[in-house]
């Protein structure tokens, strides 16, 4: 069921694509915040589909 006008496949590429970002900052020992998260989530997931 789709929740906040989002299938569960794209909620499934947003998690992974979060999971990378949260990795990414990690490694760098670099602070985020909520909107750059959610922000680079969403580009990510549409640079995906756009390959």
């Amino acid at each position: 069921m789709p929740a906040y006008g989002r299938a569960d496949s794209e909620w499934a590429e947003l998690v992974e694509a979060g999971r990378d970002f949260l990795i990414e900052q990690a490694r760098h020992r670099t602070l985020t915040h909520y909107t750059e998260f959610w922000v680079k989530q969403v580009q990510r997931l549409y640079e995906r589909h756009a390959a």
